[in-house]
C-alpha cells in the first residue's frame, strides 16, 4: 500500500457543507458519494484527505456534499497511474 494525499488548495464552502473524494477504488467508495471518505478542512479553505490505499491506477472526482445534495465536478475523471506513485513509496503522493 501506499498513502495518497489529495489536496484541493482553495475551494470555499458554506456552513455545513464538505468535499469528499469519489472514484472506483473500494477505499474511495466505488462511485458512491455517500460511501466516499471527507476530506477535511484547513486553514485558508484548503481541502486535504490522506488515504493509505494499493499501488493501483483509478480515476476519482471531487464531489461537493451539502446536506442530501452532491455536486460533482465537471469535466473528466482524474487519473492516477501508479507506476508515476510508486517512484516516493515512503512520502505521500499528492494528487
Amino acid at each position: 500500500d501506499i498513502v495518497y494525499k489529495f489536496v484541493v488548495p482553495h475551494f470555499k464552502t458554506a456552513f455545513g457543507e464538505g468535499l469528499r473524494v469519489v472514484g472506483g477504488l473500494d477505499a474511495l467508495g466505488g462511485w458512491s458519494a455517500d460511501a466516499a471518505p471527507q476530506m477535511t478542512w484547513q486553514e485558508g479553505h484548503r481541502w486535504v484527505l490522506e488515504l493509505n490505499m494499493p499501488l493501483a491506477n483509478f480515476e476519482f472526482k471531487v464531489v461537493l456534499v451539502s446536506g442530501d445534495e452532491v455536486r460533482w465536478e465537471q469535466g473528466v475523471n482524474r487519473v492516477v497511474q501508479a507506476e508515476g506513485a510508486a517512484a516516493g513509496l515512503n512520502t505521500p503522493v499528492e494528487v
